[in-house]
């Protein structure tokens, strides 16, 4: 089997939710939480196994394209709104310039080859008055 730049639309990342208490550790709690940034596919094994307990960890897929939240929100037993702020040990860069993933604008090497290209016309363009010379 064979991918395409094309077909690579979502990508696994891994999600800490700091501080999360301990009442929503459960498979249950942590599916729901994770789902709020995206599909849960795994739990770290420390969380799992309720080991430090100062994050709970998810391996969570989302769309490349999809803005990922710093904080999420959900109802809790009572129905009071909890706010949990949501770290990632990394994040998906797109670019602006060619919008392809892996790199800043910055870092851009279509943007910087046309910046090339663009200062070495001006620099050897000619003007009419100095053809005229």
């Amino acid at each position: 089997m064979e991918f395409t730049r094309d077909e690579l639309n979502t990508v696994p990342i891994w999600v800490k939710f700091p501080g999360l208490d301990f009442k929503y550790w459960s498979p249950k709690g942590l599916s729901k939480i994770g789902s709020l940034v995206g599909k849960l596919l795994m739990v770290d094994p420390h969380t799992e196994n309720k080991v430090g307990l100062r994050f709970a960890r998810l391996l969570i897929e989302v769309e490349m394209d999809s803005a990922l939240p710093d904080v999420v929100w959900f109802k809790n037993e009572r129905g009071m709104l909890v706010e949990k702020k949501v770290l990632y040990d990394w994040r998906p860069i797109l670019c602006q310039y060619c919008t392809k993933y892996g790199h800043k604008e910055s870092e851009c090497r279509k943007r910087n080859s046309w910046k090339k290209q663009q200062s070495v016309k001006e620099e050897g363009e000619i003007t009419p008055q100095q053809q005229v010379m």
